[in-house]
Protein backbone atom coordinates (compact mmCIF):
# COMPACT_ATOMS: atom_id res chain seq x y z
CA UNK A 1 0.00 0.00 0.00
CA UNK A 2 2.96 2.46 0.55
CA UNK A 3 4.96 1.76 -2.31
CA UNK A 4 1.25 2.33 -4.23
CA UNK A 5 1.04 5.27 -2.39
CA UNK A 6 4.74 6.53 -3.67
CA UNK A 7 4.20 5.33 -7.13
CA UNK A 8 0.74 7.87 -6.53
CA UNK A 9 2.28 10.78 -5.33
CA UNK A 10 5.31 10.77 -7.90
CA UNK A 11 2.76 10.76 -11.07
CA UNK A 12 1.93 13.52 -13.22
CA UNK A 13 -1.47 15.85 -12.37
CA UNK A 14 -2.96 14.49 -15.91
CA UNK A 15 -1.07 10.57 -14.83
CA UNK A 16 -2.94 11.25 -10.83
CA UNK A 17 -6.39 12.01 -12.98
CA UNK A 18 -6.05 9.17 -15.36
CA UNK A 19 -5.25 6.55 -12.52
CA UNK A 20 -8.19 8.26 -10.53
CA UNK A 21 -10.38 7.75 -13.67
CA UNK A 22 -9.50 3.89 -14.38
CA UNK A 23 -10.01 3.28 -10.67
CA UNK A 24 -13.46 4.78 -10.56
CA UNK A 25 -14.46 3.19 -13.75
CA UNK A 26 -13.02 -0.51 -12.44
CA UNK A 27 -15.01 -0.32 -9.28
CA UNK A 28 -18.15 0.90 -11.41
CA UNK A 29 -17.38 -2.23 -13.19
CA UNK A 30 -17.20 -4.90 -10.61
CA UNK A 31 -20.11 -3.30 -9.09
CA UNK A 32 -22.41 -3.38 -12.42
CA UNK A 33 -20.78 -7.15 -13.24
CA UNK A 34 -21.92 -8.16 -9.31
CA UNK A 35 -24.92 -6.49 -9.74
CA UNK A 36 -25.74 -8.50 -13.07
CA UNK A 37 -24.72 -11.74 -11.65
CA UNK A 38 -27.03 -11.05 -8.76
CA UNK A 39 -29.33 -10.36 -11.37
CA UNK A 40 -29.24 -13.40 -12.68
CA UNK A 41 -29.32 -15.55 -10.29
CA UNK A 42 -32.48 -13.93 -9.09
CA UNK A 43 -34.31 -14.75 -12.67
CA UNK A 44 -32.97 -18.17 -12.51
CA UNK A 45 -35.18 -18.80 -9.58
CA UNK A 46 -37.89 -16.69 -11.51
CA UNK A 47 -37.73 -18.79 -14.40
CA UNK A 48 -37.47 -22.14 -12.32
CA UNK A 49 -40.76 -20.65 -10.55
CA UNK A 50 -42.59 -19.36 -13.87
CA UNK A 51 -41.48 -22.72 -15.38
CA UNK A 52 -42.73 -25.01 -12.23
CA UNK A 53 -46.04 -23.47 -12.62
CA UNK A 54 -45.97 -24.35 -16.32
CA UNK A 55 -45.08 -27.85 -15.96
CA UNK A 56 -47.15 -28.44 -12.16
CA UNK A 57 -50.25 -27.14 -15.09
CA UNK A 58 -49.36 -29.65 -17.62
CA UNK A 59 -48.46 -32.66 -15.48
CA UNK A 60 -52.33 -32.28 -13.85
CA UNK A 61 -53.45 -32.04 -16.89
CA UNK A 62 -52.12 -35.60 -17.73
CA UNK A 63 -52.94 -36.72 -14.92
CA UNK A 64 -56.43 -35.55 -15.36
CA UNK A 65 -56.82 -38.13 -18.20
CA UNK A 66 -55.37 -40.59 -16.63
CA UNK A 67 -57.37 -40.77 -14.09
CA UNK A 68 -60.88 -39.91 -16.95
CA UNK A 69 -59.40 -43.25 -17.87
CA UNK A 70 -59.64 -44.99 -14.44
CA UNK A 71 -63.33 -43.81 -14.39
CA UNK A 72 -64.38 -44.63 -17.40
CA UNK A 73 -63.31 -48.40 -16.58
CA UNK A 74 -65.11 -48.26 -13.51
CA UNK A 75 -68.46 -46.79 -15.64
CA UNK A 76 -68.29 -49.15 -18.12
CA UNK A 77 -67.89 -51.99 -15.35
CA UNK A 78 -70.72 -50.94 -13.63
CA UNK A 79 -73.16 -49.84 -16.45
CA UNK A 80 -76.65 -51.76 -15.97
CA UNK A 81 -76.97 -52.71 -19.60
CA UNK A 82 -73.50 -53.88 -19.98
CA UNK A 83 -74.15 -56.25 -16.82
CA UNK A 84 -77.04 -57.49 -17.86
CA UNK A 85 -76.21 -58.55 -21.22
CA UNK A 86 -72.85 -60.02 -19.90
CA UNK A 87 -74.68 -62.16 -17.40
CA UNK A 88 -76.61 -63.23 -20.25
CA UNK A 89 -73.67 -64.34 -21.93
CA UNK A 90 -72.84 -65.96 -19.09
CA UNK A 91 -76.39 -68.08 -19.15
CA UNK A 92 -76.17 -68.79 -22.52
CA UNK A 93 -77.43 -72.71 -23.04
CA UNK A 94 -75.69 -72.78 -26.56
CA UNK A 95 -72.19 -71.57 -28.89
CA UNK A 96 -75.30 -69.65 -31.57
CA UNK A 97 -76.87 -67.64 -28.35
CA UNK A 98 -73.04 -67.00 -26.87
CA UNK A 99 -72.26 -65.42 -30.44
CA UNK A 100 -75.12 -63.79 -30.89
CA UNK A 101 -74.81 -62.01 -27.72
CA UNK A 102 -71.30 -61.21 -28.10
CA UNK A 103 -71.71 -59.57 -30.85
CA UNK A 104 -74.72 -57.19 -29.35
CA UNK A 105 -71.60 -56.79 -26.46
CA UNK A 106 -69.26 -55.96 -28.72
CA UNK A 107 -71.13 -53.37 -30.29
CA UNK A 108 -71.67 -51.61 -27.36
CA UNK A 109 -68.11 -51.87 -25.89
CA UNK A 110 -67.10 -50.38 -29.67
CA UNK A 111 -68.95 -47.83 -29.00
CA UNK A 112 -68.10 -47.20 -25.03
CA UNK A 113 -64.66 -47.08 -26.71
CA UNK A 114 -65.58 -44.29 -29.47
CA UNK A 115 -66.33 -41.92 -26.10
CA UNK A 116 -63.02 -41.74 -24.45
CA UNK A 117 -59.77 -40.15 -26.37
CA UNK A 118 -57.36 -42.06 -24.19
CA UNK A 119 -57.91 -45.10 -25.48
CA UNK A 120 -56.33 -46.74 -28.39
CA UNK A 121 -57.49 -50.12 -27.99
CA UNK A 122 -60.04 -52.22 -25.94
CA UNK A 123 -59.72 -55.82 -25.21
CA UNK A 124 -62.44 -58.02 -23.42
CA UNK A 125 -61.94 -61.30 -22.01
CA UNK A 126 -64.57 -63.49 -21.75
CA UNK A 127 -64.76 -66.48 -18.37
CA UNK A 128 -62.80 -69.10 -21.22
CA UNK A 129 -60.07 -66.56 -21.42
CA UNK A 130 -61.12 -65.90 -25.33
CA UNK A 131 -60.52 -62.30 -26.15
CA UNK A 132 -62.15 -59.82 -27.96
CA UNK A 133 -60.59 -56.68 -29.74
CA UNK A 134 -62.74 -53.57 -29.58
CA UNK A 135 -61.02 -50.59 -31.95
CA UNK A 136 -59.44 -49.28 -34.73
CA UNK A 137 -55.49 -50.49 -34.32
CA UNK A 138 -55.11 -53.38 -33.76
CA UNK A 139 -52.31 -53.10 -30.77
CA UNK A 140 -51.54 -56.41 -30.27
CA UNK A 141 -50.45 -56.96 -26.06
CA UNK A 142 -47.90 -59.23 -25.67
CA UNK A 143 -48.74 -62.65 -23.88
CA UNK A 144 -46.41 -62.57 -21.02
CA UNK A 145 -47.64 -59.04 -20.68
CA UNK A 146 -51.34 -59.85 -21.45
CA UNK A 147 -51.47 -63.14 -18.74
CA UNK A 148 -49.91 -61.14 -16.19
CA UNK A 149 -52.71 -58.27 -16.29
CA UNK A 150 -55.12 -60.80 -15.81
CA UNK A 151 -53.90 -62.60 -13.35
CA UNK A 152 -53.54 -58.95 -12.18
CA UNK A 153 -56.98 -58.22 -12.24
CA UNK A 154 -58.44 -60.98 -10.16
CA UNK A 155 -56.05 -60.60 -7.68
CA UNK A 156 -57.35 -57.09 -6.97
CA UNK A 157 -61.15 -58.48 -7.24
CA UNK A 158 -62.93 -55.65 -9.90
CA UNK A 159 -60.37 -52.60 -8.49
CA UNK A 160 -58.20 -50.32 -11.19
CA UNK A 161 -54.69 -51.81 -12.58
CA UNK A 162 -52.51 -50.15 -14.20
CA UNK A 163 -48.97 -51.08 -15.94
CA UNK A 164 -46.98 -48.20 -17.39
CA UNK A 165 -45.00 -48.32 -20.74
CA UNK A 166 -42.11 -50.28 -20.73
CA UNK A 167 -39.42 -51.08 -23.71
CA UNK A 168 -40.75 -54.27 -23.67
CA UNK A 169 -44.22 -53.18 -24.98
CA UNK A 170 -43.88 -49.00 -25.16
CA UNK A 171 -47.95 -48.19 -24.54
CA UNK A 172 -49.94 -48.06 -21.20
CA UNK A 173 -52.12 -51.30 -20.25
CA UNK A 174 -54.84 -50.91 -17.68
CA UNK A 175 -58.33 -52.08 -17.01
CA UNK A 176 -60.09 -54.17 -14.48
CA UNK A 177 -62.08 -57.54 -14.15
CA UNK A 178 -66.21 -57.05 -14.37
CA UNK A 179 -67.88 -58.76 -11.22
CA UNK A 180 -71.81 -58.80 -11.19
CA UNK A 181 -72.96 -56.35 -8.62
CA UNK A 182 -76.65 -56.48 -9.73
CA UNK A 183 -77.13 -59.47 -7.38
CA UNK A 184 -74.61 -58.67 -5.19
CA UNK A 185 -72.89 -62.36 -6.11
CA UNK A 186 -69.34 -60.47 -7.44
CA UNK A 187 -69.09 -63.14 -10.02
CA UNK A 188 -66.97 -63.06 -13.08
CA UNK A 189 -68.18 -61.36 -16.14
CA UNK A 190 -64.93 -60.87 -18.10
CA UNK A 191 -62.32 -58.28 -18.27
CA UNK A 192 -61.59 -54.96 -19.85
CA UNK A 193 -58.02 -54.12 -20.95
CA UNK A 194 -57.17 -50.84 -22.37
CA UNK A 195 -53.98 -50.16 -24.33
CA UNK A 196 -53.02 -46.57 -24.10
CA UNK A 197 -50.48 -44.45 -26.27
CA UNK A 198 -49.06 -42.60 -23.73
CA UNK A 199 -47.06 -40.61 -26.30
CA UNK A 200 -50.07 -39.36 -28.12
CA UNK A 201 -52.00 -38.69 -24.93
CA UNK A 202 -48.87 -35.89 -23.59
CA UNK A 203 -48.04 -34.73 -27.22
CA UNK A 204 -52.45 -33.61 -27.12
CA UNK A 205 -50.96 -31.28 -24.17
CA UNK A 206 -47.61 -30.15 -25.31
CA UNK A 207 -49.38 -26.54 -27.14
CA UNK A 208 -50.73 -25.26 -23.78
CA UNK A 209 -47.37 -24.80 -22.28
CA UNK A 210 -46.96 -21.19 -22.66
CA UNK A 211 -43.22 -20.70 -21.77
CA UNK A 212 -40.46 -20.26 -24.51
CA UNK A 213 -40.72 -24.58 -24.69
CA UNK A 214 -37.75 -25.78 -26.91
CA UNK A 215 -38.06 -29.56 -25.63
CA UNK A 216 -40.43 -31.05 -23.36
CA UNK A 217 -39.35 -35.20 -21.86
CA UNK A 218 -41.38 -37.33 -19.51
CA UNK A 219 -39.41 -40.40 -18.50
CA UNK A 220 -40.77 -43.14 -16.56
CA UNK A 221 -37.59 -44.33 -14.61
CA UNK A 222 -35.35 -44.50 -17.54
CA UNK A 223 -38.03 -45.08 -20.08
CA UNK A 224 -38.18 -42.28 -22.32
CA UNK A 225 -42.05 -42.00 -22.71
CA UNK A 226 -41.78 -38.58 -24.74
CA UNK A 227 -40.21 -36.03 -26.53
CA UNK A 228 -40.91 -32.92 -28.29
CA UNK A 229 -37.24 -32.41 -30.13
CA UNK A 230 -34.38 -33.99 -30.65
CA UNK A 231 -33.27 -36.74 -28.47
CA UNK A 232 -31.31 -35.97 -25.56
CA UNK A 233 -30.31 -39.01 -23.15
CA UNK A 234 -31.00 -38.70 -19.72
CA UNK A 235 -27.51 -38.62 -18.77
CA UNK A 236 -27.16 -35.19 -19.40
CA UNK A 237 -29.30 -33.97 -16.91
CA UNK A 238 -27.94 -34.57 -13.46
CA UNK A 239 -29.56 -32.65 -10.63
CA UNK A 240 -27.49 -31.60 -7.37
CA UNK A 241 -28.92 -31.41 -4.26
CA UNK A 242 -32.34 -30.09 -3.96
CA UNK A 243 -32.55 -27.99 -6.56
CA UNK A 244 -34.94 -29.04 -9.55
CA UNK A 245 -33.46 -26.91 -11.94
CA UNK A 246 -30.13 -26.46 -13.77
CA UNK A 247 -27.82 -25.28 -16.91
CA UNK A 248 -26.91 -27.49 -18.87
CA UNK A 249 -24.72 -27.38 -22.37
CA UNK A 250 -25.82 -29.64 -25.26
CA UNK A 251 -23.92 -29.75 -28.52
CA UNK A 252 -22.41 -26.35 -27.41
CA UNK A 253 -25.55 -24.41 -26.62
CA UNK A 254 -26.57 -23.60 -23.14
CA UNK A 255 -30.16 -24.75 -21.77
CA UNK A 256 -32.06 -24.11 -18.78
CA UNK A 257 -33.61 -27.17 -17.43
CA UNK A 258 -36.48 -27.60 -15.03
CA UNK A 259 -37.95 -30.96 -13.69
CA UNK A 260 -40.41 -32.08 -11.80
CA UNK A 261 -42.56 -35.52 -10.74
CA UNK A 262 -45.58 -36.32 -11.17
CA UNK A 263 -47.28 -37.49 -7.18
CA UNK A 264 -49.60 -39.75 -9.04
CA UNK A 265 -47.32 -41.33 -11.49
CA UNK A 266 -43.89 -40.96 -10.19
CA UNK A 267 -42.90 -39.65 -14.00
CA UNK A 268 -40.12 -37.28 -14.43
CA UNK A 269 -41.23 -34.05 -16.67
CA UNK A 270 -38.64 -32.05 -17.64
CA UNK A 271 -38.74 -28.46 -19.30
CA UNK A 272 -36.15 -27.87 -21.41
CA UNK A 273 -35.61 -24.30 -23.17
CA UNK A 274 -32.57 -22.00 -24.86
CA UNK A 275 -30.81 -20.25 -22.11
CA UNK A 276 -28.45 -18.45 -24.25
CA UNK A 277 -31.49 -17.00 -26.12
CA UNK A 278 -32.59 -15.50 -23.35
CA UNK A 279 -29.37 -14.51 -21.58
CA UNK A 280 -28.06 -13.21 -24.72
CA UNK A 281 -27.91 -9.75 -23.63
CA UNK A 282 -25.68 -10.44 -20.56
CA UNK A 283 -22.84 -12.17 -22.64
CA UNK A 284 -22.84 -8.52 -24.59
CA UNK A 285 -23.16 -6.83 -21.38
CA UNK A 286 -20.12 -8.38 -19.21
CA UNK A 287 -17.80 -8.50 -22.04
CA UNK A 288 -18.62 -6.06 -24.90
CA UNK A 289 -20.61 -2.74 -23.99
CA UNK A 290 -18.54 -2.21 -20.65
CA UNK A 291 -15.34 -3.39 -22.33
CA UNK A 292 -15.72 -0.71 -25.02
CA UNK A 293 -16.77 1.81 -22.75
CA UNK A 294 -20.58 1.85 -23.74
CA UNK A 295 -21.80 2.34 -20.30
CA UNK A 296 -25.04 4.55 -21.01
CA UNK A 297 -26.24 1.70 -23.63
CA UNK A 298 -25.01 -0.66 -21.03
CA UNK A 299 -27.32 0.33 -18.66
CA UNK A 300 -30.16 0.75 -21.45
CA UNK A 301 -29.87 -2.78 -22.14
CA UNK A 302 -29.90 -3.66 -18.47
CA UNK A 303 -32.90 -2.35 -17.58
CA UNK A 304 -34.75 -3.23 -20.61
CA UNK A 305 -33.52 -6.34 -20.39
CA UNK A 306 -35.07 -6.65 -16.79
CA UNK A 307 -38.11 -5.50 -17.29
CA UNK A 308 -39.02 -7.95 -20.68
CA UNK A 309 -37.99 -10.88 -18.14
CA UNK A 310 -40.29 -9.13 -15.76
CA UNK A 311 -43.24 -9.04 -17.90
CA UNK A 312 -42.60 -12.09 -19.12
CA UNK A 313 -42.43 -13.99 -15.76
CA UNK A 314 -46.14 -12.23 -14.52
CA UNK A 315 -48.41 -14.78 -13.73
CA UNK A 316 -51.34 -12.56 -15.68
CA UNK A 317 -53.11 -13.93 -18.53
CA UNK A 318 -53.98 -10.32 -19.85
CA UNK A 319 -53.25 -6.60 -19.95
CA UNK A 320 -53.40 -3.72 -21.54
CA UNK A 321 -52.60 -2.98 -24.89
CA UNK A 322 -50.39 -0.47 -23.99
CA UNK A 323 -48.55 -2.95 -21.65
CA UNK A 324 -48.04 -5.45 -24.27
CA UNK A 325 -46.77 -2.73 -26.42
CA UNK A 326 -44.03 -1.79 -23.81
CA UNK A 327 -42.91 -5.68 -23.08
CA UNK A 328 -42.61 -5.63 -27.37
CA UNK A 329 -40.37 -3.16 -27.39
CA UNK A 330 -38.58 -3.80 -24.87
CA UNK A 331 -37.67 -7.38 -26.85
CA UNK A 332 -36.91 -5.33 -29.60
CA UNK A 333 -34.36 -3.11 -27.74
CA UNK A 334 -32.87 -6.30 -27.05
CA UNK A 335 -32.49 -7.53 -30.58
CA UNK A 336 -31.12 -4.71 -31.97
CA UNK A 337 -28.16 -4.59 -29.44
CA UNK A 338 -27.86 -8.67 -30.73
CA UNK A 339 -28.49 -8.38 -34.35
CA UNK A 340 -27.21 -4.90 -35.04
CA UNK A 341 -26.38 -4.84 -38.43
CA UNK A 342 -28.34 -7.37 -39.65
CA UNK A 343 -31.86 -6.42 -38.79
CA UNK A 344 -33.67 -2.93 -38.33
CA UNK A 345 -36.74 -2.77 -35.97
CA UNK A 346 -39.29 -0.25 -36.09
CA UNK A 347 -42.19 0.17 -33.66
CA UNK A 348 -45.35 2.43 -34.47
CA UNK A 349 -48.12 2.49 -32.01
CA UNK A 350 -50.95 4.91 -31.99
CA UNK A 351 -54.35 5.57 -29.98
CA UNK A 352 -55.58 5.15 -25.97
CA UNK A 353 -54.06 2.12 -26.30
CA UNK A 354 -54.21 1.72 -22.28
CA UNK A 355 -58.02 1.35 -22.38
CA UNK A 356 -58.07 -1.64 -24.02
CA UNK A 357 -57.68 -5.35 -23.13
CA UNK A 358 -55.92 -8.31 -24.63
CA UNK A 359 -53.50 -11.36 -23.78
CA UNK A 360 -50.53 -11.14 -22.93
CA UNK A 361 -47.56 -12.46 -25.10
CA UNK A 362 -49.12 -12.36 -28.38
CA UNK A 363 -46.94 -9.50 -30.40
CA UNK A 364 -43.28 -10.78 -28.97
CA UNK A 365 -43.34 -14.50 -30.29
CA UNK A 366 -44.71 -13.04 -33.89
CA UNK A 367 -41.51 -10.73 -33.72
CA UNK A 368 -39.41 -13.51 -32.71
CA UNK A 369 -40.81 -15.71 -35.54
CA UNK A 370 -40.13 -13.04 -37.85
CA UNK A 371 -36.01 -12.79 -36.40
CA UNK A 372 -36.28 -17.11 -36.82
CA UNK A 373 -37.95 -17.27 -40.29
CA UNK A 374 -36.65 -13.74 -41.39
CA UNK A 375 -33.53 -12.36 -39.76
CA UNK A 376 -31.93 -15.55 -39.76
CA UNK A 377 -32.78 -16.54 -43.37
CA UNK A 378 -31.61 -13.39 -44.81
CA UNK A 379 -28.31 -12.42 -46.26
CA UNK A 380 -28.81 -8.47 -46.19
CA UNK A 381 -30.63 -6.28 -43.77
CA UNK A 382 -33.99 -7.51 -42.35
CA UNK A 383 -36.74 -4.82 -41.30
CA UNK A 384 -39.08 -5.98 -38.70
CA UNK A 385 -41.96 -3.69 -38.18
CA UNK A 386 -45.10 -3.80 -35.79
CA UNK A 387 -47.71 -1.38 -36.24
CA UNK A 388 -50.99 -0.99 -33.55
CA UNK A 389 -53.48 1.49 -34.71
CA UNK A 390 -56.48 2.34 -33.41
CA UNK A 391 -60.02 1.79 -35.24
CA UNK A 392 -63.36 2.82 -34.29
CA UNK A 393 -64.71 -0.30 -33.12
CA UNK A 394 -61.48 -2.54 -33.52
CA UNK A 395 -57.73 -2.40 -32.83
CA UNK A 396 -55.35 -3.81 -35.39
CA UNK A 397 -52.30 -5.26 -34.94
CA UNK A 398 -49.42 -6.22 -37.56
CA UNK A 399 -45.74 -7.45 -37.56
CA UNK A 400 -44.54 -7.45 -40.65
CA UNK A 401 -40.70 -8.20 -41.83
CA UNK A 402 -39.27 -7.92 -45.55
CA UNK A 403 -36.85 -11.20 -45.26
CA UNK A 404 -37.13 -14.29 -48.02
CA UNK A 405 -40.87 -14.71 -47.43
CA UNK A 406 -42.66 -18.26 -47.44
CA UNK A 407 -43.15 -20.51 -50.84
CA UNK A 408 -47.39 -21.75 -51.31
CA UNK A 409 -46.69 -25.11 -49.74
CA UNK A 410 -44.75 -23.36 -46.84
CA UNK A 411 -47.88 -20.79 -46.16
CA UNK A 412 -50.07 -23.13 -46.49
CA UNK A 413 -48.34 -25.11 -43.94
CA UNK A 414 -48.35 -22.55 -41.44
CA UNK A 415 -51.97 -21.37 -41.82
CA UNK A 416 -53.16 -24.61 -41.13
CA UNK A 417 -50.70 -25.04 -38.22
CA UNK A 418 -49.09 -28.04 -39.67
CA UNK A 419 -45.37 -26.35 -39.28
CA UNK A 420 -43.56 -26.86 -35.80
CA UNK A 421 -42.35 -23.53 -34.50
CA UNK A 422 -38.99 -22.99 -34.79
CA UNK A 423 -36.35 -22.09 -32.18
CA UNK A 424 -38.33 -21.60 -29.01
CA UNK A 425 -41.11 -19.69 -30.17
CA UNK A 426 -44.60 -20.18 -29.65
CA UNK A 427 -46.82 -21.03 -32.40
CA UNK A 428 -49.04 -19.62 -34.11
CA UNK A 429 -51.83 -22.37 -33.50
CA UNK A 430 -51.50 -21.28 -29.88
CA UNK A 431 -51.72 -17.16 -30.51
CA UNK A 432 -54.50 -18.22 -32.84
CA UNK A 433 -56.60 -20.20 -29.77
CA UNK A 434 -55.96 -17.54 -27.37
CA UNK A 435 -57.16 -15.00 -29.62
CA UNK A 436 -59.81 -17.12 -30.11
CA UNK A 437 -60.66 -17.70 -26.47
CA UNK A 438 -60.16 -14.24 -25.46
CA UNK A 439 -62.29 -12.24 -27.82
CA UNK A 440 -65.07 -14.97 -28.50
CA UNK A 441 -64.15 -15.85 -32.01
CA UNK A 442 -64.13 -12.00 -33.15
CA UNK A 443 -60.45 -11.74 -33.51
CA UNK A 444 -59.42 -12.12 -37.02
CA UNK A 445 -55.90 -13.17 -37.82
CA UNK A 446 -54.65 -13.62 -41.31
CA UNK A 447 -50.85 -14.39 -42.72
CA UNK A 448 -49.60 -13.29 -45.65
CA UNK A 449 -46.48 -14.12 -47.62
CA UNK A 450 -44.75 -15.07 -50.26
CA UNK A 451 -41.25 -15.55 -51.52
CA UNK A 452 -38.47 -12.86 -51.43
CA UNK A 453 -41.56 -10.71 -50.46
CA UNK A 454 -41.42 -11.03 -46.59
CA UNK A 455 -43.69 -12.09 -44.34
CA UNK A 456 -46.75 -9.90 -42.77
CA UNK A 457 -49.39 -11.54 -39.68
CA UNK A 458 -52.31 -9.25 -39.70
CA UNK A 459 -55.04 -9.09 -36.66
CA UNK A 460 -57.84 -7.41 -35.87
CA UNK A 461 -59.52 -7.50 -32.45
CA UNK A 462 -62.27 -6.07 -31.31
CA UNK A 463 -62.15 -3.08 -28.11
CA UNK A 464 -62.20 -4.68 -24.66
CA UNK A 465 -62.40 -2.01 -22.40
CA UNK A 466 -60.38 -2.61 -19.16
CA UNK A 467 -62.53 -2.01 -15.84
CA UNK A 468 -61.64 1.29 -14.65
CA UNK A 469 -61.39 0.65 -11.44
CA UNK A 470 -58.15 -2.00 -12.62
Amino acid sequence: MKRLKTFFNSLSLAGKMAAIYLAVFGIICVITLLALQITLDFYDGKMYEKSLQELDYFTKQVDRELEELEKFSYDVALDYNIQSQLSQIMEASNQSEYNFRMSQIRSRLTQEAGYSDQIAEMVYTDKKWIKYMIGNHYLEVPEPIYSQMLEEFAQARGAYVCRYPTEEFPYMVSGRDIRKYLDASMNYLGSLMFVVDVKNLIGRHVDELATKTSTLYVWNGDMLLYEDGQGVPKSHFRFDGEKDYQIVKIDGQKYFVCRLASAKTGWTYLNLFSYDEIYAINTYVRYGLIRSGRGEEASQMTVAFSDFLRASFSSKLEDTVEKEVELVENYMNIQKLRYQRRAEFVLEAEGDLGRYLMPRMILQPLVENAINYGVDNSLKLCRIMVRIREREETLVLEVEDDGPGMSAEELEAVRTFTMKPKGNGIGLKNIAERLKLFFGGQAVMEIQSSPGEGTKIYMEIPKKERDAHV
